[in-house]
């Protein structure tokens, strides 16, 4: 596996090396928390890249979406024509085949929402098999084969390989999904909405007629994509949103408390119970009506649902206290779009109203070290009280005509 520290690639190894395949990988950063996962296992590691590290002949090799063309270890694998495979693609060969997959897919709350509906399926008995592109904290493994028909996994709308640029979720071959959000994301990959929204297209249209397709009405492009879908589509979002379109599902009466957020669930507008989740903001609000409107639609009852919610724990580096020091609360968040960084300060915000917050913020993604949300940024940070903003994670690797500029 070429990159196998990546959050996906080292989540498939975790699946492979569980599946009592002889697994070996390289990588130039070993960085928490893929690393300590991978460090658990018996996977040989090896540092950097080099041509001898395919001297084992292996009878596969799996090569991570941040690899290039040119690394020495593809033009090994293709000097010794081994057979080559992208991420995504090793995933739907080895472990999506004869399952159900539930995929959830989006510009934002991937991760979390995945988790959750991993985590409920779990929670209410099944065996669910998951990959999730973090570190779930309710499981030991950010990544498990499961016995059961659903597979939960991310689904992520960015290129699979150097050799495939279709999305990674192409691959996934849903029979349910749930779609959060569609903004413009990727802008070293797509060159404008229209593009991203024509990913979204092609993935709405995999999923079956049997099948499901959970959506957010509470996002502008909705009624664009939805409109591919060849199966039943059930929407959600919160009350005092798009009152003209009615939904499926929505949240009202969201309200801080001493447990997380809670807030009151109506189903096809009527009371459907109260629910209380420990992630903080409005947007977990959307996240856990997504996962309840799909658990629904599967079978679970609301006092399953109900249980698994209250139980979540969260994703390490989503809203993550790190320490309390001197009534001094630290957070890790991984927010970097626009959007993100705005709904995670005011869900902090909301829970944390009489307190001074600090927002220190690293453009670090391909996207936010571009100048593409130089305007957006100025709006994202309203929440907090006092704001730091460093320069650009390697800067040259961004044209400088181009780049974020942090100071402006």
């Amino acid at each position: 596996m070429i990159g196998i520290c990546g959050t996906g690639m080292g989540s498939l190894a975790l699946l492979l090396n569980a599946a009592h395949y002889q697994v070996t990988g390289s990588d130039t950063h070993y960085d928490p928390p893929i690393s300590h996962l991978l460090n658990n296992t018996d996977i040989r590691l090896l540092s950097g890249y080099a041509p001898q590290h395919l001297n084992s002949e292996p009878e596969l090799v799996v090569v991570g979406n941040a690899v290039a063309e040119t690394n020495c270890e593809v033009e090994e694998a293709r000097r010794r024509q081994l057979p080559i495979l992208s991420f995504p693609q090793a995933l739907a060969r080895f472990f999506l085949q004869n399952r159900m997959p539930i995929v959830v897919a989006g510009t934002h709350g991937k991760t979390t929402t995945s988790a959750l509906m991993a985590w409920t399926l779990r929670s209410a008995g099944r065996d669910p098999g998951y990959l999730i592109g973090g570190w779930p904290r309710n499981f030991p493994e950010s990544a498990k084969f499961g016995g059961g028909d659903d597979f939960v996994v991310e689904g992520d709308e960015y290129h699979s390989a150097f050799f495939d640029p279709r999305p990674k979720f192409l691959h996934y071959r849903p029979h349910k999904a749930i779609l959060t959000s569609i903004e413009f994301d990727h802008g070293d990959i797509f060159k404008n909405l229209d593009e991203v929204k024509s990913a979204f297209f092609d993935f709405v249209k995999l999923i079956p007629p049997d099948g499901v397709l959970v959506a957010d009405t509470g996002h502008p492009h909705f009624s664009d994509v939805i409109r591919y879908a060849r199966c039943p589509v059930i929407s959600y979002g919160l009350a005092s949103e798009n009152e003209s379109v009615p939904v499926h599902w929505s949240a009202r009466a969201i309200q801080p408390s001493d447990r997380g957020v809670c807030f009151e669930v109506m189903a096809q507008g009527r009371p459907a119970g109260q629910m209380v989740s420990p992630l903080l903001g409005r947007h977990n609000v959307r996240n856990a009506l997504a996962v309840i409107a799909l658990s629904s639609h599967i079978g679970l009852s609301m006092d399953e649902i109900r249980k698994a919610i209250i139980s979540f724990r969260g994703i390490r580096r989503r809203q993550e206290i790190l320490a309390i020091v001197h009534d001094i609360v630290v957070m890790d968040d991984f927010a970097h779009h626009p959007t993100a960084v705005r709904e995670t300060l005011e869900g902090i915000r909301m829970s944390f109203q009489d307190r001074r917050i600090w927002a220190v913020f690293e453009p670090r993604s391909a996207t936010s070290r571009r100048k593409v949300f130089q305007s957006l940024y100025r709006l994202a940070f309203g929440a907090a009280d006092q704001i730091i903003i460093s320069d650009l994670y390697r800067h040259d690797q961004i044209p400088e005509d181009e780049r974020l500029d942090p100071a402006q």
